[in-house]
């Protein structure tokens, strides 16, 4: 007979089935935890991660700005020297009526006279009667000074711009002329001072290049650019630009406002342009018509081409007519050519009997 605690013991017993379905149960309990527990893991550490960026964010926008606040609202080098010595339009009414005077005066026919007013306004009075500007010149009108503070106290950078009238022309010329002029400290006299050393020639040719000063000379290009309006209304059919070249030992190279190389390398180019657009629009007037041509020669290399010149034609400096001939021609002899087409200086066409 079995032993009722032993039966007792059997009861209490799992089987294995029971035993593994029973640890299974335990296992998923378990994996429900940590997915239950392991979202709440991975927000803190992600709202840590998004502080941390945002913190990171604020610096560095609130660098960039502080340092675009420098950099905006710190003036550049030019700007400070401008700040602290302005062009300043009319501001010595003395300067001006001594400006006006002292061009003037070089427009009197008498030379002891022309040397004694000159030698109020002037601190060297040099070799004034070699100066010819009364030759070619009218007049100085529409004088206007502006000025910037010299190197040294009681100086000036002047910059007198002006309208220049010519001779048997009645278009002013805008011009500008830089002077350098100096307060006498006993009378409070102004004078020009036209025997300036290397230190402040160097002085002016800095201050010139401020950017009030660069406005001021880009107003005088502006009144250029109305030569060039002009032109294109007149239409001339022929025009011939030179840029001047100063001569050492000249009046003209001692005279102030000398014009930059490269300045009047631009003026030229530009007025010629403007010209060749011109001449092409006038020589198209010419197609179809015939015109007397004198033979210049036979062009080398080409069959039966001949070059020559019309009325309109100076020798050596304005355009051709070309023109093919199977006949031989004799150079300075006349035939009649139908033109046929226009370039920008030069007529084509074809000899007709």
């Amino acid at each position: 007979m079995d032993n009722p605690k032993d039966f007792e013991e059997d009861e209490n017993k799992l089987s294995k089935e029971e035993l593994d379905a029973l640890l299974e149960e335990v296992e998923n309990d378990s994996r429900q935890v940590v997915r239950r527990e392991q979202p709440v893991k991975k927000k803190n550490i992600r709202f840590d991660m998004i502080i941390a960026a945002v913190i990171a964010f604020v610096i560095v926008v609130g660098g960039v700005l502080l340092v675009r606040h420098f950099v905006v609202n710190t003036p550049s080098k030019a700007e400070k020297a401008v700040a602290e010595n302005p062009l300043q339009d009319d501001k010595y009414p003395e300067i001006t009526d001594v400006v006006k005077n002292y061009l003037n005066a070089f427009l009197i026919e008498d030379d002891a006279k022309r040397a004694e007013i000159i030698a109020q306004y002037v601190g060297n009075l040099y070799d004034i009667n070699s100066v010819k500007q009364r030759t070619y010149v009218s007049e100085y009108s529409d004088v206007e000074c502006y000025t910037k503070k010299g190197p040294y106290d009681d100086t000036y950078v002047v910059y007198a711009y002006y309208q220049m009238g010519l001779k048997n022309i009645d278009t002013t010329v805008p011009a500008i002329s830089r002077l350098y002029v100096v307060r006498d400290k006993k009378t409070g006299n102004v004078y020009i001072q036209n025997d300036s050393g290397d230190d402040i020639q160097k002085y002016m040719n800095k201050v010139t290049k401020d950017s009030d000063v660069q406005d001021l000379l880009k107003d005088v290009q502006e009144e250029f650019e109305s030569v060039i309006d002009f032109m294109k209304e007149v239409k001339f059919d022929r025009l011939g630009v030179f840029t001047y070249s100063p001569e050492e030992g000249t009046p003209a190279c001692r005279m102030d406002g000398q014009i930059d190389e490269e300045i009047k390398a631009q003026r030229k180019e530009s007025i010629m342009e403007a010209q060749m657009e011109i001449s092409a629009e006038l020589g198209q007037k010419f197609v179809g018509k015939t015109l007397e041509v004198i033979v210049e020669g036979k062009i080398e290399d080409e069959d039966d081409l001949y070059c020559g010149r019309s009325f309109r034609d100076c020798y050596e400096i304005d355009g051709f007519v070309f023109f093919k001939s199977s006949e031989e021609l004799i150079a300075g002899d006349f035939y009649n050519i139908k033109i046929t087409s226009a370039g920008d200086y030069d007529l084509i066409g074809e000899r007709v009997e």
